[in-house]
């Protein structure tokens, strides 16, 4: 259940926190939704935030810089010495959650607020570890806050659509959190009907929203520890 403030601004009634957005801090949805759903919802996050805590712990564990185990090849085509996961070289499976300031400034510096999903991971898990080379450091996320970041992602589900190599910045309505290489990047979708969601963006291939965040995450776990237990890179 949720009331206003005098100033308009929502409050839960069950957490007494003012919240803006699809649900309060504490994941009561607002909009006369019903309020142990929203309980669920969190919960469900927490719980899955907590799952990634753990197999990131094992990753860790497990994937220690060893000889010729790098992706990296030397000039005689061998691999060099490293770790097994791509990308690990630059975060080593370290992690580094924000403060509640720190993601205040980002949603004011995008004008928007944050999809639930990674608002509560950078919380809870936070910027290092993750898909390619790692979800990118807080200043480069709060460089690449603008107020475009509000205005909704501009292409619809059935959309085949390639970027304009001579813009000089990023679509409406997304946040790059992590980069793929040669250029691309993963960006989270901000704003508009896809909102929580993924994308690559890249200049040689046709880009599509993908998945919500965690399933993403989720999927570079998953795929992680299957290449370490099989012995081969992917």
């Amino acid at each position: 259940m949720i009331r206003p403030t005098a100033a308009g601004q929502p409050v839960c009634v069950h957490s007494g926190l003012e919240y803006s957005g699809e649900i309060c801090p504490r994941g009561h949805y607002g909009g006369g939704e019903n309020l142990m759903g929203g309980e669920i919802v969190y919960w469900t996050v927490r719980r899955r935030l907590s799952d990634f805590a753990t197999r990131l712990s094992v990753l860790r564990d497990l994937d220690r810089p060893q000889p010729g185990k790098s992706h990296y090849r030397d000039s005689d085509g061998k691999h060099m010495d490293g770790y097994v996961t791509f990308g690990a070289e630059r975060h080593q499976f370290e992690c580094q959650p924000l403060q509640h300031e720190q993601v205040i400034a980002l949603e004011q510096a995008m004008g928007v607020r944050l999809p639930e999903q990674f608002r509560e991971f950078l919380s809870s898990i936070g910027t290092g570890a993750g898909p390619y080379y790692g979800i990118e450091p807080y200043e480069t996320l709060l460089e690449c806050a603008r107020p475009a970041c509000a205005r909704p992602f501009p292409w619809a589900e059935d959309d085949t659509f390639w970027l304009d190599e001579f813009s000089e910045s990023d679509p409406d309505g997304c946040l790059p959190i992590v980069s793929y290489g040669c250029g691309t990047i993963v960006a989270l979708i901000t704003a508009g009907a896809h909102r929580g969601r993924v994308v690559y963006l890249g200049l040689d291939f046709a880009c599509v929203p993908g998945p919500d965040f965690l399933t993403f995450y989720d999927k570079w776990l998953n795929e992680s520890l299957a290449e370490l237990e099989s012995g081969e890179r992917s």
